[in-house]
């Protein structure tokens, strides 16, 4: 499953500039190898609900959604956000995390990992 996801960030870097006629941004190679990254990380359980699509910005959108929680990753290439809306109404924003930081990158994993059960 990680190969499918793989591939689709490859096409996704493939986007010209403006390719949606209203001023789309191609997206950055530093965010698809962010992307990547990312994906390699990511467990069977989230992938499963995975979806993944270009910003008119030039970054990259991950949502993973089941019947309790909402969560979107928004991949930049020096920093990524997510945001988690739990049915429960616990909603949690998180912006500017670093990817540098395996803290920051373990944190978010884990939430969402969490949420989806």
């Amino acid at each position: 499953m990680k190969g499918k996801f793989l591939n689709r960030i490859n096409e996704l870097s493939m986007l010209r500039d403006n390719c949606d006629y209203e001023g789309a941004k191609p997206i950055h190679a530093t965010v698809c190898r962010q992307a990547k990254a990312l994906v390699v990380r990511l467990s069977e359980n989230i992938l499963k609900s995975l979806v993944d699509f270009p910003d008119v910005d030039g970054t990259l959108l991950f949502d993973v959604r089941s019947d309790n929680s909402h969560s979107t990753i928004f991949v930049c290439d020096n920093f990524f956000s997510y945001i988690l809306k739990k049915k429960s109404g616990n909603n949690e924003v998180f912006s500017g995390c670093s990817w540098n930081k395996d803290f920051d990158v373990n944190a978010m994993i884990s939430k969402i990992e969490d949420s989806l059960s």
